[in-house]
């Protein structure tokens, strides 16, 4: 008030386009701006050194609350006034995060953002094209996704005073996103809500209060303006928002299910769930959701490049710049990729398995480490002609590009249909595979004007990179499309395997059947005599090479022995407590 006699409600509806409030009735808006910020550094430096003068007992997260109001209200008067703000660190990772993610999915981060300020400078487009482009509904998935999945990444990187700050930033950020894009906000006064929004309200209440025992209003308030309802004590209401979290997030998603909202309404649905998640996450500390070893599982796959003798500076860089240079972009570094290839999937296998639920959930991604191995087998057998192919695949042709966005466009819109419906793991395949093998071929007559045998050879990596269950799914379509030997036929060698296996164990009187399904089972009676299993123990590292030996001359082995209850990848440490 005695920096330019604002309300606070004032500057709020300026930062935030109106989406918290529209501003007084006769105000305009252009001379409130001005005032604003002539008076800028003045309130910054008023405002400042409230959270720690409140002559008050506050709590942690009350205290983290008031500085998080601060100076996300302060960057961004700074950034309406056309001053460029200096980021926290923490901050300033999510930002590169956000904005790394969302390029690398084609959406256009200034655009997210200049949408935001309400400017259209340098886009090429006036306001009603940049928000219809960027209010599409492909591309309010994936910020959506994009912010959830770069918060969570910060829970090793920040301090917990951090995270909650971003996350706060994240969440006032993100309602004024879905207000520019509605047009109004998600729930306004004399605005009512379509029936199925409606209904969406209603049963997220329900969930809230059966679960939380605490209205969805009252802890959003809480939450974002630290205001505690009529008769509530905050410290009791903070445990039980927080214990009683993750059966509300799991109640929310059933609601969004069960509503089966379509097109803006889903969004505007999802959009809401998901910032209410964001919120309550971030103020809870959570690191559960999906696990906190999912979290930090991209820097677990990194730090096996550095146990194994490899720099992942080198490999990650290329890699992310197309997936032709996932060697490397010379013969030594490929030379030196191929000849340690074995000991880093090794290592990032283990990695995996000792991440509860990270195969499952990566599966649903399409990222699989035994497909993966398979198909840099081929590029090492070949370092001359994958070299070559290089400078050619470093820029992609229209054709290819039209590949890969209709492949992008594809996934998006099936993940949309798993948040609608729900689909079944079978369903997810059946629809996964055909889109992964779609474009296969169409990535194979994409490269016109690259070497013949350079693009065949990178047809049979992206034939080799599928899923042994899509080889399955799609056994007709992949026959046309790639070559005799990049053909994944699990059950041509797994007699083979079986035989092999049964091999090395016959001179330790070990059944090859029940030692295959039990390894990870139980295992009390399969060594037989005391004589016998001191015997196996001593050359334990002689079978586990020749167990592994057996599996990986067998493409596609590993997955069908994993139906059979059998996980390779855990041999060699069940070997190390066989007795």
């Amino acid at each position: 008030m005695t920096n330019g006699n604002f309300q606070l409600e004032v500057i709020f509806s300026l930062i935030t386009n109106g989406s918290s409030g529209p501003l007084p009735q006769g105000s305009n808006r252009d001379q409130l701006v001005q005032t604003l910020c002539q008076n800028r550094q003045n309130i910054e430096a008023c405002a400042q050194p409230i959270p720690q003068g409140v002559n008050m007992n506050c709590q942690q997260r009350e205290q983290m609350m008031m500085d998080s109001t601060v100076q996300s209200t302060g960057r961004a008067v700074a950034t309406l006034c056309g001053v460029q703000p200096e980021m926290p660190p923490c901050l300033k990772k999510f930002d590169t995060k956000f904005k790394g993610c969302m390029s690398q999915k084609n959406v256009n981060p200034e655009n997210y953002f200049k949408l935001l300020a309400n400017t259209t400078e340098g886009t090429g487009m006036n306001f009603d094209q940049l928000r219809k482009q960027t209010c599409s509904k492909t591309e309010q998935q994936t910020i959506v996704q994009c912010a959830t999945s770069s918060l969570q990444s910060l829970v090793t990187e920040c301090t917990k005073q951090e995270q909650f700050m971003v996350g706060q930033t994240l969440q006032n950020m993100m309602a004024s996103y879905q207000s520019v894009c509605t047009g109004k906000p998600l729930i306004g006064p004399n605005r009512p809500p379509s029936p199925c929004l409606q209904k969406f309200e209603d049963e997220l209440e329900k969930c809230s209060m059966e679960t939380m025992k605490v209205s969805t209003v009252d802890v959003m308030m809480l939450l974002t303006k630290g205001q505690v309802p009529d008769g509530q004590d905050m410290s009791q209401l903070n445990q039980t928002i927080c214990k009683n979290f993750h059966a509300f997030e799991k109640c929310g998603k059933k609601v969004i299910k069960s509503t089966q909202c379509k097109g803006r309404d889903l969004l505007i649905s999802e959009g809401t769930f998901a910032n209410m998640v964001i919120t309550i996450g971030a103020y809870c500390h959570d690191t559960s959701v999906p696990g906190a070893c999912m979290l930090t599982l991209q820097q677990s796959f990194t730090k096996c490049f550095g146990q194994v003798g490899l720099n992942p500076e080198a490999y990650f860089s290329n890699q992310t710049a197309h997936k032709g240079a996932l060697l490397g972009t010379t013969r030594e570094m490929a030379t030196q990729y191929c000849n340690k290839r074995h000991d880093l999937y090794t290592c990032m296998k283990k990695v995996m398995h000792q991440c509860p639920g990270a195969e499952q959930t990566m599966t649903l991604t399409g990222f699989d480490l035994t497909s993966m191995e398979r198909a840099v087998g081929v590029l090492c057998n070949d370092i001359p002609e994958y070299l070559a192919g290089l400078d050619c695949f470093a820029e992609p042709s229209a054709a290819a590009r039209r590949c890969i966005d209709n492949m992008g466009r594809d996934i998006t819109s099936m993940s949309a249909r798993q948040m609608a419906k729900g689909l079944s793991l079978d369903g997810f395949f059946q629809d996964f595979c055909k889109i992964r093998v779609d474009h296969v071929s169409c990535d194979a007559n994409a490269w016109a004007t690259c070497d013949p045998k350079a693009v065949q050879l990178k047809t049979k990596f992206e034939c080799l990179l599928l899923p042994a269950r899509c080889h399955n799914i799609n056994e007709d379509d992949i026959v046309k499309i790639c070559p005799a030997d990049a053909i994944v036929k699990p059950h041509t060698c797994l007699d083979d395997v079986e035989m092999s296996i049964n091999n090395c164990l016959t001179p330790y009187s070990i059944n090859a059947d029940m030692f295959v399904v039990n390894i990870t089972h139980d295992r009390s009676a399969m060594l037989g005599s005391k004589q016998n299993a001191q015997n196996f123990c001593r050359n334990r590292k002689s079978i586990h090479k020749c167990l592994t030996k057996a599996v990986d001359n067998c493409p596609g082995a590993s997955e069908m022995l994993a139906y059979w209850g059998h996980q390779q990848n855990l041999l060699e440490k069940s070997l190390k407590h066989s007795l």
